[in-house]
């Protein structure tokens, strides 16, 4: 049994959106991974500095 063309394009599309669903899950995966290292540590040097300025603001 030969298959259509526009089943062959939607068999497409199903595997294309399987593909994009597993790759939203790596990168949220990759995403918390991360936060827990890296931006962590960012935010806390962010907030830091944030910090200092508004201290300084309030002396001057």
């Amino acid at each position: 049994m030969a298959l259509k063309s526009s089943d062959k394009l939607e068999i497409t599309e199903e595997i294309l959106e399987l593909l994009e669903s597993k790759r939203k899950v790596y990168l949220r995966a990759l995403r918390q991974l991360i936060d827990k290292t890296y931006v962590t540590s960012a935010r806390e040097r962010f907030a830091f500095e944030r910090i200092k300025v508004k201290e300084k603001e309030k002396k001057e």
